[in-house]
């Protein structure tokens, strides 16, 4: 692992972490009362428990980091490597299971794909519902909102429901929000991935004024032109470790080296004329951790949610969620599991499955749902895997591991069978269904 980075002691330090680890539970049975022993143990005066009960796994492992006033600092990673889940704890919203983060701030804002906005209120509603909670005077008010619909191009859809904007739209909104508050760092989770070609110029903009007023960022993002543009340093994760922190093209360099050695496609990065690629060869902070298998292997070829007997999803009826994976070559042996969200931060609602071999050319999970409790509208889909014998997230790509459904009001009403809101847990049956080379072909 590289760490060249001097620490100068006069600089304004914003965020500090110091030895981070995040541990969670595939078996969610198991998770409150496993949860109920460790702060147990804590009240007990005994140390934080270091190792791993059977289905846990670390999701980031002795993460140290720093970010000082001025400072964009950038978080690298395939899917699963961690990133997102740094931010969470950065953020508060999960607390770790052992280290410390410092914050010597409280104007700290975290900006992701709408995650700060509600989907069932209006544009102005959502501008003045954050304003309010930031300290904004009333008499202030809606001279501020004029000013974020105008920087987010959404003048015209400021009186939807945020549930009608599109993934970039929603981006937009919520930048624009916590741009006109100015905190003192930024946490970005792909922040901008939605917006339009207009509007990445006007952050990008935006950011570099910012920065030259003494601003700061923390941002997990693919673009790598601004990673390069922007960035003072480079943290790549693997497996929730730290493999390299350094310069943005040393960084990006250690990435490709990994992607390579897993059949992985390269990020772009732009070379100075005349500059050579050093193609390091990089392992992860633990040697005796193996890497995950190649993606080329793996795919999601499709994701199809429906209701349970082939028709239209209504509130509150069953439904399926069928998967289709193909393998290349091989075997391995996983777990499943679903996330349903609707653009908020914490997911509404997990799946997860037994253990399920699959061989090539494939399988075709199906996840049939007894009742989905959730309120009528369009929601997202996450698929992760999870290798039991190497004890880490497979990595898939995003586009292919994500979807879009839709929820159609109950035909008749149900009473306590939908609306619920919150962290919701779906209790559901599996099939499995070994797949031919010719199912794929077609």
């Amino acid at each position: 692992m590289l760490n060249e980075f001097w620490f100068d002691p006069m600089a304004q330090l914003l965020l500090e972490l110091k030895g981070v680890s995040k541990r969670y539970s595939l078996r969610p049975e198991r998770r409150l009362r496993d949860a109920t022993a460790d702060t147990l143990r804590e009240l007990c005066g005994h140390s934080a428990r270091q190792g791993l009960r059977d289905g846990e796994f670390w999701a980031l492992s002795n993460i140290n980091l720093h970010v000082c006033a001025g400072e964009v600092v950038g978080v690298i990673g395939h899917n699963g490597a961690g990133k997102s889940t740094l931010l969470n704890l950065v953020a508060q919203i999960i607390l770790p299971t052992t280290g410390s983060i410092s914050l010597f701030s409280d104007r700290i804002c975290r900006i992701d794909q709408g995650g700060i906005l509600s989907a069932q209120e209006t544009g102005r509603e959502n501008i003045r519902l954050q304003l309010a909670l930031h300290g904004v005077p009333v008499n202030e008010t809606e001279n501020e909102i004029e000013a974020i619909a105008a920087f987010a191009d959404l003048q015209r859809q400021l009186d939807s429901p945020v549930a009608t904007y599109s993934s970039g739209m929603r981006s937009r909104l919520g930048f624009a929000i916590y741009a006109r508050l100015n905190p003192d760092l930024f946490l970005i989770d792909e922040g901008i991935g939605g917006g339009d070609q207009r509007f990445r110029e006007r952050f990008r903009g935006f950011i570099e004024n910012y920065c030259a007023e003494g601003g700061s960022m923390l941002f997990c993002m693919h673009d790598t032109n601004m990673i390069q543009t922007l960035c003072d340093r480079v943290m790549l994760l693997d497996g929730g470790q730290e493999v390299i922190t350094a310069d943005p093209t040393t960084a990006i360099d250690a990435y490709n080296s990994l992607a390579a050695q897993r059949g992985l496609p390269a990020l772009p990065i732009r070379r100075r004329r005349g500059a050579t690629n050093p193609a390091p060869e990089v392992t992860t902070a633990n040697s005796s951790i193996p890497l995950a298998p190649p993606t080329s292997l793996l795919d999601i070829v499709d994701i199809r949610v429906k209701g349970a007997d082939g028709h239209q999803l209504h509130a509150g009826e069953p439904a399926a969620i069928e998967i289709d994976c193909q393998l290349a070559e091989g075997g391995l042996s996983a777990v499943c599991m679903i996330t349903i969200s609707r653009g908020e931060i914490a997911p509404l609602a997990t799946v997860q499955g037994p253990t399920v071999s699959i061989t090539c050319p494939g399988v075709t999970l199906r996840c049939l749902i007894g009742s989905l409790a959730l309120v009528p509208g369009e929601y997202q889909v996450r698929i992760q895997l999870f290798d039991t014998r190497l004890k880490r997230m497979i990595n898939l790509m995003d586009h292919s591991s994500r979807s879009t459904f839709r929820i159609e009001p109950m035909k008749q009403h149900q009473p306590g069978q939908a609306g619920r809101g919150g962290m919701v847990f779906l209790s559901a049956d599996w099939e499995f269904r070994s797949t031919s080379v010719a199912s794929f072909a077609s």
